[in-house]
């Protein structure tokens, strides 16, 4: 399965979470991040890069909350870096 990295803001988890469902029935394998990685952590960011390394594309979930998130904006400006 293709997988694909989900950035999104904590403001918009519930639908962050719907569109996860969806995706993973049409056969792709969504990667967000968990609650067992603390935001901020050195593993945290470590988590994240890898999990859009790993990732054929990104799908952005944009919102109000999501255009103030600095997490967004890191992780759009990683996968810009990387072309995905």
């Amino acid at each position: 399965m293709t997988q694909l990295f989900l950035s999104y803001s904590t403001a918009d988890v519930n639908c962050a979470e719907r569109i996860e469902i969806d995706l993973k029935a049409a056969r792709y394998s969504p990667w967000k991040d968990t609650d067992s990685i603390a935001p901020g952590s050195h593993s945290y960011v470590r988590a994240i890069e890898s999990g859009i390394r790993g990732s054929a594309a990104v799908v952005a979930l944009w919102s109000d909350a999501a255009s103030r998130s600095e997490w967004v904006e890191r992780e759009l400006l990683f996968a810009q870096q990387l072309r995905k």
